[in-house]
């Protein structure tokens, strides 16, 4: 059992606006027109904006494919990020095995394809050498823009909208900032977010929030956002910005920064935290799996 838990940020009291009953759900998003989709043992879910449950609307529960294509052949392989574009009607899944990002269309009985062009896909199976991509992945973007991250291989990838492909960071880890991308270092990038032309990264075990400018090519990820690889005080995961304010899933809780006096609140905390999203009215919305 799965509940989804809304707050108003500044506003103490929480509320649940839906609960369902699947065994499994590994992340979610918001769209203004469907509701809450979700991620689930290789299927897409629905939370519809009544709260129903409508599961599963694209893959077979449990069987692992690499099928893209009309809604009735599509097959999931191991998804592990989801996120919404709102213009475009779009649904974008990243596959941990299938080692590509596929787009499902709303608009077209959610037919699918693969996003990346032939170039881009070229780049990332270079990176991608071994069989074991293990990493724990995230996506955000904004209407030009979608990146995402692998937190074993330590990198981040961002691709421009016009087929352009950025590769930052590679297999070693560790704490560094350079003008040059493959120099750079994270240490288990575990969620990433598009604001006002800034990508906001989780460094999950640098235990900071690194922010860069998209279309800046040098000292990239230079400014700390939020917490400091000596402090050790937060391990940040997924992450989104929403009116200005910067929330993460830290640990066991959710977690507001306020730039201005560089503190942390904790928003809410539990141990069956899974997801964040911003939900109706650009609130954020707290996915928490109920104990049995």
């Amino acid at each position: 059992m799965f509940k989804l838990l809304q707050k108003i940020i500044g506003v103490k009291q929480l509320s649940v606006i839906a609960k369902v009953d699947i065994k499994e759900i590994s992340d979610i998003c918001y769209s203004d027109k469907f509701g809450f989709f979700f991620i689930s043992n290789q299927c897409l879910g629905l939370i519809n904006k009544s709260g129903k449950l409508e599961y599963p609307i694209l893959g077979n529960e449990g069987e692992a494919g690499d099928n893209i294509g009309e809604e009735e052949f599509s097959l999931l392989n191991n998804p592990t990020s989801i996120i919404f574009r709102e213009s475009t009607g779009e649904i974008f899944i990243i596959e941990k095995y299938g080692k590509t990002i596929r787009t499902i269309n709303t608009r077209e009985d959610y037919s699918s394809k693969r996003y990346l062009s032939d170039a881009s896909q070229k780049t990332i199976d270079k990176i991608f050498v071994r069989e074991c991509i293990e990493g724990k992945t995230a996506v955000g973007l904004d209407a030009h823009t979608i990146s995402w991250t692998n937190s074993l291989l330590n990198t981040v990838f961002i691709l421009k909208h016009n087929g352009d492909i950025r590769v930052i960071g590679g297999e070693k880890e560790g704490y560094s900032i350079s003008s040059s991308d493959e120099k750079y270092m994270f240490n288990r990038p575990s969620g990433i977010a598009i604001s006002n032309n800034n990508i906001y990264i989780s460094d999950m075990n640098n235990h900071c929030v690194r922010r860069f400018g998209i279309n800046n090519q040098k000292n990239i990820a230079n400014h700390i956002v939020a917490g400091h690889p000596l402090k050790l005080d937060i391990s940040p995961k997924k992450l989104l910005v929403i009116n200005d304010n910067l929330l993460f899933i830290s640990n066991n809780s959710v977690k507001s920064y306020i730039s201005g006096n560089k503190t942390y609140n904790d928003i809410y905390i539990s141990d069956n935290i899974v997801s964040i999203t911003n939900g109706p009215q650009n609130r954020l919305t707290i996915l928490e799996k109920e104990n049995a």
